[in-house]
């Protein structure tokens, strides 16, 4: 099968903290298999429904103290397997430093 994608999408297992409408504001961490810049699948056992708003924060993990990142963006569930979910990134997002809770 062809490759249908315009951007290249890089296989990385990145932490994914997120809130959605769809669990009531809970918290749950889960993990990307895939990303680029305008989206990531997701794993999960029980993916949210197509259509479900997120609020994520994605955690770049640097091998150096005190240098860890994180993306906060928020997103739309666009597709649903069996393996996760397939998740739209909003135009506006912020990487900052993060000061804690990345490594929980």
């Amino acid at each position: 099968m062809d490759e249908k994608r315009a951007l290249q999408r890089f296989a990385l297992e990145l932490p994914v903290r997120m809130v959605s409408t769809a669990n009531g504001r809970e918290k749950i961490t889960l993990f990307t298999s895939n990303i680029c810049s305008i989206g990531a699948f997701i794993r999960a056992d029980q993916p949210y429904p197509v259509g479900t708003d997120l609020e994520m924060e994605i955690f770049l993990l640097s091998d150096l103290p005190g240098k860890d990142d994180v993306i906060q963006v928020r997103g739309r569930v666009v597709r649903t397997e069996d393996a996760g979910m397939a998740v739209c990134f909003d135009e506006t997002y912020q990487i900052q430093p993060c000061e804690h809770g990345c490594r929980q």
